[in-house]
Formats: C-alpha cells, sequence, structure tokens
C-alpha cells in the first residue's frame, strides 16, 4: 500500500494489501468504539513511525465503504491528509468533501448551506493563519480570509448567491458558529444520503505528524472547535505520540508544558498500536515473500523467484529474512515493506537477464 492517500482513493475502490498483522480485527474494534462513544468524539490511532498507522486508519475507511453497500448501511468516511495542503487553510477540504456529498439541485438553492461552508471555511483560514503568526495590517482576519472562503466555494455554488450570501448575511464571529454551521453541514449530508439519527459520520485524519508543529497544534484545536456543537460526526487521527509531543512543546514555546495532559485533553480516546511480536513479524514476512513479481511471461512469487536465483546460497528465504530483519532497526513494517519493494525490481531484473541469456543460447 502506498504511504499517501487520500480521498480519490477510496472513491476508486484501493484494495488494501493483505493483512498479517490482524490490523482488521484492530480497525474493526476502532470502528466499534467510535460507535459507543457519544457524537463529537475525537480519536487517536498512535504508533512509533512506520508502525502501521495508516494501514489501520485506511481499513477503518474501507470497512465504512463496505458497510456502505452492504447490509448495514453506514455513511461513507471523509479521508482527509492536511500534509497535502500548505497553505494556511486547515477546513476547506472536509467542507468540500461534504458539499460533493449533497444533492447539487439542493446545494446550491440552499442559503443555509452557503452560509455553513462560508464560515466553517473562513474559521479554519482564521486557525490557520493564527498559526503561521501571519499579521495582516488594517483588517480583521476573517475579512482578509473571505476572497479566499469565495474561491473555493465559487465551483460548488451560483457566483451570484455566493456574493449574495458572503457579502450580506455572513456570521460576525465565524470561530464562535463553526460548531453549529458543521452540525448542520453534517446532517444535510446524512439526510440527503438517507441515514437515521442513530449514525454518525467518521472523519480520518491521517499523516498529520507530517505537518509542521504549529499546523499540527491548529488543526487539533479546529477539530474541537467544530464539534463543539455536538455534530454527528466522530474524527479519528493518526499520529505518531513522539511526534506530536515535539510540536505541542514547539508550539507553546516552553520545555515545562505537558504535552501529553494537553493531547489527553485533545483526543477522547488514545488507541496505541501494540509492538510486533516475532510470530506477527515473521507473519508479514512471509506474506510479503509471497506477493508476486511480474515478468513477460507472468507473474511469480518473490520467494519463487528469488530461490529460483539465489536458491544455491539461501535455500530458505523465510528464515533467513527473520534472522536478518528480526534485528531491532528493522522490527517496522514500513521497513519490511520497503526492503521487500525494493527486492521486486531486482528479482524481475534478475529473470529477465536470465530469460534473454537462455533465449540467446
Amino acid at each position: 500500500m502506498s504511504d499517501f492517500l487520500s480521498q480519490a482513493s477510496f472513491e476508486a475502490g484501493i484494495a488494501l494489501p493483505k493483512d498479517a498483522l490482524d490490523h482488521d480485527d484492530i480497525a474493526a474494534s476502532i470502528l466499534t468504539k467510535s460507535g459507543l462513544l457519544p457524537p463529537g468524539s475525537v480519536l487517536c490511532i498512535q504508533g512509533p513511525w512506520g508502525r502501521g498507522k495508516t494501514d489501520v486508519l485506511a481499513r477503518v475507511a474501507t470497512a465504512t465503504y463496505k458497510r456502505h453497500s452492504g447490509e448495514h448501511l453506514c455513511p461513507k468516511a471523509i479521508w482527509v491528509n492536511p500534509w497535502q495542503y500548505g497553505t494556511p487553510d486547515l477546513l476547506s477540504p472536509i467542507v468540500l468533501a461534504l458539499l460533493e456529498r449533497i444533492k447539487p439541485e439542493h446545494r446550491t438553492a440552499s442559503k443555509a448551506i452557503r452560509m455553513a461552508a462560508e464560515t466553517i471555511i473562513k474559521a479554519g483560514l482564521s486557525f490557520g493563519l493564527k498559526a503561521t503568526a501571519l499579521m495582516i495590517p488594517g483588517g480583521k482576519i476573517y475579512e482578509a480570509a473571505a476572497k479566499e472562503a469565495k474561491d473555493l466555494l465559487q465551483g460548488l455554488f451560483e457566483a451570484r448567491d455566493v456574493d449574495e450570501s458572503m457579502d450580506k448575511r455572513p456570521d460576525p464571529d465565524p470561530v464562535s458558529q463553526m460548531g453549529l454551521r458543521f452540525s448542520q453541514l453534517v446532517e444535510e449530508v446524512l439526510d440527503s444520503e438517507g441515514f437515521d439519527d442513530s449514525v454518525r459520520l467518521l472523519v480520518c485524519i491521517d499523516d498529520l505528524d507530517r505537518c509542521l508543529p504549529h499546523r499540527q497544534v491548529a488543526l487539533l484545536e479546529s477539530i474541537r472547535f467544530l464539534l463543539s456543537a455536538g455534530a454527528r460526526a466522530s474524527f479519528i487521527v493518526a499520529l505518531d505520540p513522539s511526534l506530536a509531543r515535539q510540536s505541542v512543546i514547539a508550539h507553546f514555546g516552553t520545555d515545562i508544558f505537558d504535552p501529553d495532559r494537553y493531547l489527553d485533553k485533545m483526543f477522547d480516546l488514545r488507541v496505541g498500536l501494540p509492538s510486533l511480536s516475532d510470530a506477527a513479524l515473521d507473519s508479514l514476512f512471509r506474506s510479503q515473500l509471497s506477493s508476486m513479481v511480474g515478468m513477460p511471461v507472468g507473474s511469480v512469487p518473490l520467494e519463487k523467484m528469488l530461490s529460483q536465483q539465489f536458491g544455491n546460497i539461501f535455500s530458505d528465504w523465510a528464515n533467513v529474512a527473520s534472522n536478518w530483519l528480526l534485528l531491532p532497526d528493522f522490527r517496522n513494517p514500513r521497513m519490511v515493506h520497503r526492503t521487500y519493494f525494493r527486492a521486486h525490481p531486482l528479482a524481475g531484473a534478475i529473470g529477465r537477464f536470465h530469460e534473454r541469456r537462455d533465449i540467446r543460447q
């Protein structure tokens, strides 16, 4: 699986790799917990670099897509990767994802929807501009953000109606109203998709810890404001707790500040991914060895390809890999995946070389 996923990945029906680490069970447990917590909750999937947070979060999101088309209908999750966005804007990806799920004829005819979208985007810009310490002489942040919000909405609403909505009837304080407006947008989406009051929308946030420290803190705080009115939605955030702690300290500019207490306040539940056992790593190794290498005559399992080329040196690739990759520096799913990923072109190139040699002979 790619290290980077977007909403389009799930809409296109992404095929997740074979589960060798019981991540499906962890994802199912997290999905259940998100339903037991009250609406407006924020959960955290935490683990060190390369542990598999994206994989678990992707399995949570994928489960909602499967349920959406199965017997137990639920809303499809929204996937946001804030690392993708380099501007001060924080919340427009969420707003635009919500708007696209409302029927166009209803979306363009409703002034309430337009106002809700405008308010949330302007509030998100406010958080982002404050986080990056941008000063705007002679005007309010909200006024400076209005044009950017209008440009973002232009493609989804009629220009004339946007002008009227934004110029004549804006919320005087977007930050104070963003929770109410977000709740309204979520209700519009769930109602338009035919869901009753018992369901909620999941918003999955990945790669937060890859963002700059101030942006991480600003996004966490803006999420809390979004959910302040009890919207029928829950957020699930994947992050590395050690990097998050450093970001909190850097943001507040003091090492006296307790970053763990701050993170506990931001999240209603923090789920730590367990350390990998020898058995789990061995399962992962064998799963990677069974992956297929593309050849002109068809695909061949990686282990078979390696055995054909190096069998006289290594007779049991699974045990060789286990002994090598169980070293402390390699007890990491991402390192295992990258090691085997690099073995694919190597094995394929050697296989093609031998094929060409046999043909010449």
